[in-house]
């Protein structure tokens, strides 16, 4: 061959081989530039799915559904897509040609499949711990919520929520996990995305529209966060964007609030009956007594005024007796009496409003997502007059960026805004809410000026002239968790969290002239020109917070599946403030602590500061045999700056473990159960209330006195300033309070996962709980509080779910219920039972209510005459001299002949020992209704004030729960004994008894909604509007109870004088969801 062939066939062969690559090339890129078109949809309602997910199986391509569940994607033959949407079970796709229609299922399974825990997540399938998630689906259709606990009442099994107060801004909503755990308080430690929070006053700032999770971790689960974690874990995970396209939200509603269950008040008629009836009772003369002529006159000049100062001569009372001249009761020093048929509720209070309005944009690649929602909610006043409302704002920013597969970043920015006004003279007991204003009383004087009768005071004109209070407070929340995959089944992760809080408070008193009903006529100031006072205050709170772990995970063999994750914490606060005082205003001034009249005497200030730090390391290994036997340990070790440095930190821990039997080759052939888990725990945490930041110090008292005296003295040619100790000792041998828990659960799915339910059984132990001890009072100092108790709470809980479909119509219904008691099994300090609420008693409940028992109603004279015979001289329980048939008796329990302490019974507790709800819905074509319905059982309520005494106070105005149903010769069977005006004849026939406490336990609808969602190819034709929804709801509408004194079944027992009387409403709301 001779090279010019040679030559030829080399370039032959190259010619060939250089075709094929471009055949092949140009095959190639055929098969990946191949465009195809599909359409997502509900494959029940064949509705279109905009927004789904669109991938290529093992690759990062993707996109997603258009408005019409359209999409377009470049795909190779033999790639397959995953279409995927939230609340639906993913498909796998097979690409086979240039088309594709994907239906969607729902996935009728739980979605929390991963679980938010401490430092990382879990599988659902094998938790081992008491840990309760809910979803965003609980905040929403509720109206204004502006703390994330409104919405959950009774929704959480374990979890008891209680508020104070329907006021605006001071609802004092109150959290317990699993029942009492100390009597010195302990509130569920928060964590808010990874980061633990300083207070759980956060929940009053964050949006709920910005939650995406809520754990609640009940048992040894919270072991993991240790000294803190006595009454439980709440971790909340916030609301994070998604790749693909930008997706903008918009959720708006609009709330009436309709003033609720609330005292009824008497009518001018029926206290001036009740009041004449009232003295006759108690053995007063018609013709000499000022309190029945001041009845008669009421019912003698009902709708009119008369003059206190020219009124006329010639008129009679009802028994003929001469109506004084001048002033007809001398008794009164007042300008004028006024006998309108006025309503102190319906005067003060009327029907309100509320808004919230929330506004969301997200969106982003697989690199980067981001999601910023804006909030606002504005909660409006039940009172008529002055300024009284709260408004919150919210800002928040997150961001999931990947720097590349092995290292994310996650930050979260968040500003809160919460401002609540009030008006300044609110409590007290001559504030707005001191049981209303003398029955007939006006709001204002007929010239709208501010009126008085006496020294008793329009709550309307306290309320608008009064001054404010006003807070504002404003939370930062800055967060960055960085997650690096180090290796293979070795990551890094750590938090990083800074929370600067400040809060102001700006407070005006003003003097307020008080006038008779003509307008024209002075009476008095109150509060005085000298009393009257501006002051300020300002705190500043930062908190930090590092945490950083390793997170190891493998699996061996392929049945040992291993987790081990090492950490530590570091956490710091420092608290900084201000205060400052002026009285002596000049009347109505300008706000302003240079606008006092007064001398120096009339400035004054102070400051405080102080911080505290807490250092931790902690650990978790996990363990599950081919996800059937489940092994969980913790242990935390925890040091606080609060105790001596010697004995600075202690260990808490906790182990778990849990059999899921479905996993069982004897469960494979059954049909009954889709998921069977026994779990048990145990754990160890702590609790750090009533121990001050510096108890181990001997702090010292610095005085300095304004005037000479032996205590402040001069010393040379300057007073003397004198520096001591404080009057409480130094603890050095106090530590936390240590809690075991005992927990054993089952979790259970069946019938193809419709229905699902878990039960669990609980102890919890504080073994050395803090308690005051007594010494001997030679000792001449407060003793600190000791380890010296020991209280135990047990209980359960259990909750049922079902869901399921008929044709096009779902339908779910579930329910809850928690039940825990408590005990102090052992007290080592004077153990003092006494009639009311009692926190402590050895042997008994916490809170316990003591009372007599109520042994019938006195219903003549020869059971009176036995009844003084027998115990007048032989009690110490107030029997008066003067008791009268009709008058209440009371048993000698231990049948010593005597009526003391020692006769008294538990009457129950102050505190709930069952919570439960229950719930149901429907949905049909885009229609949806649901109704919650929640109640609390074996709660005793004993209000120890004079609102429950019929003419306790006659000066007040009067509830008429008592009306026609007191005792009378004629009504010997009615429910409250005979009327009296006299103390200590009320304070007897209602002193702490089976027959003054009232049962607490109630249902209430909590919360109705019925909404319709648009169908989706007509909202689509607006071209902008992805999916619309409109509702109407209503929250509180309607309750059962047993009260008989009137007042919510919530209220607390203490109502005094406080914003605790604020009245309770429903929320009827119209609301609408909008995704663009």
């Amino acid at each position: 061959m001779n090279k010019r062939d040679f030559t030829f066939k080399t370039k032959w062969k190259e010619t060939l081989l250089v075709f094929c690559l471009f055949l092949a090339t140009c095959i190639t890129a055929f098969a990946q530039s191949r465009q195809v078109t599909g359409k997502v949809a509900d494959a029940t309602t064949n509705e279109a799915i905009p927004g789904a997910s669109i991938k290529i199986q093992g690759t990062s391509v993707g996109t997603v559904s258009d408005l019409q569940g359209n999409f377009k994607i470049n795909v190779a033959d033999g790639q397959v897509l995953v279409a995927s949407f939230i609340g639906y079970e993913p498909m796998e796709i097979p690409v086979t040609g240039l088309s594709v229609t994907i239906k969607l299922k729902e996935n009728s399974k739980d979605l929390n499949e991963v679980v938010v825990v401490g430092y990382g997540t879990q599988k659902k399938a094998t938790l081992t711990g008491a840990i309760t998630t809910i979803d965003a689906k609980a905040f929403q259709n509720k109206g204004t919520v502006t703390n994330p606990l409104e919405a959950l009442e009774g929704q959480v099994p374990g979890v008891i929520i209680t508020r104070q107060s329907s006021a605006p801004g001071q609802e004092g909503w109150n959290l317990q996990v699993r029942g009492a755990t100390s009597t010195n308080g302990s509130t569920p430690l928060l964590v808010i995305d990874g980061a633990i929070v300083p207070d759980n006053n956060a929940l009053n700032a964050i949006n709920p529209n910005d939650i995406a999770s809520m754990s609640f971790l009940k048992d040894g689960a919270a072991a993991i966060y240790g000294a803190r974690a006595a009454g439980g874990v709440v971790l909340i995970t916030t609301k994070r964007g998604t790749s693909g396209k930008t997706t903008v939200t918009y959720d708006g509603s609009f709330s009436r609030k309709i003033i609720g269950d609330q005292v009824e008040q008497m009518t001018l008629q029926q206290y001036a009956t009740g009041l004449i009836q009232a003295r006759e009772n108690d053995g007063y003369l018609a013709a000499s007594d000022y309190l029945i002529h001041l009845g008669e006159l009421m019912l003698k000049y009902q709708g009119q005024v008369i003059s206190a100062t020219n009124f006329p001569a010639g008129q009679f009372f009802q028994d003929g007796t001469p109506i004084p001249a001048g002033n007809p009761i001398p008794q009164f020093p007042v300008l004028d009496y006024t006998f309108f048929n006025t309503n102190y509720q319906d005067q003060l209070f009327k029907n309100g409003v509320s808004n919230q309005q929330n506004f969301g944009i997200s969106g982003g690649t697989d690199k980067s997502k981001y999601r910023l929602s804006l909030g606002y909610a504005y909660d409006g006043s039940l009172i008529r007059y002055g300024d009284d409302y709260n408004t919150r704002y919210n800002i928040r920013f997150s961001n999931d960026y990947s720097f590349s597969d092995k290292v994310k970043l996650q930050s979260n920015i968040a500003l809160d805004k919460d401002n609540v006004i009030i008006p300044s003279i609110e409590s007290g007991a001559t504030g707005i809410f001191s049981y209303g204003f003398q029955p007939g009383s006006p709001a204002f004087a007929e010239n709208g000026l501010d009126y008085a009768w006496g020294a008793n005071y329009s709550p309307e004109g306290l309320a608008r002239d009064g001054g404010d209070n006003k807070t504002y407070t404003t939370r930062w929340t800055i967060n960055e968790n960085l997650n690096w995959q180090i290796v293979d089944h070795l990551s890094f992760n750590t938090t990083l969290s800074f929370n600067p809080t400040t809060i102001t408070n700006n407070t005006q008193q003003k003097s307020i002239q008080w006038y008779d009903y003509s307008g024209t006529e002075e009476g008095v100031q109150y509060p005085t020109p000298t009393n009257a006072f501006y002051s300020e205050y300002s705190t500043t709170d930062n908190y930090y917070n590092a945490n950083a772990y390793l997170d190891y995970k493998n699996t061996f063999n392929k049945h040992h599946n291993v987790s081990l994750t090492v950490g530590g914490q570091y956490e710091r606060d420092e608290y900084n403030t201000f205060s400052a005082t002026t009285t002596d205003q000049s009347l109505n001034a300008i706000p302003g602590l240079s606008n006092g009249i007064g001398d120096a005497t009339t400035h004054s200030n102070s400051g405080y500061a102080s911080h505290y730090a807490f250092q931790s390391i902690f650990g978790r290994f996990n363990y599950d045999y081919d996800s059937k036997y489940l092994l969980e340990a913790q242990i935390r070790d925890d040091g606080s700056s609060k105790f001596i440095a010697a004995d600075r930190y202690k260990p808490f821990y906790g182990v778990s473990g849990g059999w899921l039997i479905t996993q069982e080759p004897f469960m494979k052939s059954q049909h009954l159960f889709d998921e069977l888990k026994i779990r048990a725990s145990y754990g160890t945490a702590g609790n750090q209330g009533n121990i001050g930041l510096y108890d181990y110090l001997q702090l010292l008292n610095l005085s300095y006195g304004t005037s000479v005296t032996s205590s402040n003295p001069y010393l040379g040619t300057g007073q003397a300033v004198t520096l001591g100790p404080t009057s409480t000792l130094v603890s050095l041998n106090r530590t936390w309070e240590k809690i075991e828990t005992y927990n054993l659960g089952l979790d259970f799915e069946m019938f193809k996962n419709r229905l699902t339910g878990s039960v669990d059984g609980f102890i919890k132990n504080n073994v050395n709980m803090l308690l005051p001890v007594v010494y001997p009072s030679v000792l001449g100092a407060t003793a600190p509080y000791q380890n010296v108790g020991y209280l135990r709470t047990k209980g359960g809980e259990a909750q049922l779910n079902w869901a399921d479909k008929i044709g096009n119509v779902g339908y779910h219904i579930g329910g809850n219920i928690t039940y825990n008691t408590d005990k102090v099994i052992s007290y080592q300090g004077a153990t003092v039972i006494n009639a009311g609420i009692n926190t402590v008693i050895q042997g008994q409940p916490l809170n316990s209510v003591y009372g007599l028992e109520y042994a019938g109603r006195i219903q003549n004279q020869s059971e009176l005459t036995n009844y003084l015979q027998q115990y007048s001289a032989n009690n110490s329980i107030g029997i008066p001299a003067n008791l009268r048939v009709g008058d209440n008796m009371f048993k000698d329990v231990n049948g010593d002949g005597k009526i003391n302490n020692s006769d008294l019974v538990n009457l129950g507790t102050e505190d709930p020992r069952i919570s439960y709800s229950f719930n149901f819905g429907v949905n049909y074509k885009g229609f949806d209704f649901s109704a919650i319905f929640q109640g609390v059982g074996k709660r005793t309520i004993f209000r120890n004030d004079n609102a429950r005494i019929p003419f306790g106070s006659w000066y007040w105005s009067q509830d008429n729960f008592s009306v026609g149903k007191t005792w009378t010769p004629s009504n010997t069977s009615a429910y409250y004994p005979l009327l009296s005006n006299t103390s200590t004849i009320n304070n007897y026939n209602y002193q702490a008894s089976s027959f003054s406490v009232e049962n607490g336990e109630y249902l209430r609808c909590k919360n109705i909604v019925l909404g319709y969602t648009l169908p989706t190819k007509l909202v689509q034709r607006s071209k902008f509007i992805n999916r619309l929804r409109v509702y109407l709801s209503a929250n509180d509408l309607f309750e059962f109870d047993k009260i008989n004194d009137g007042f919510d079944p919530e209220a607390p027992s203490t109502l005094k004088n406080s914003y605790t009387q604020y009245p309770f409403y429903r929320l009827l709301t119209a609301g609408v969801n909008l995704t663009f």
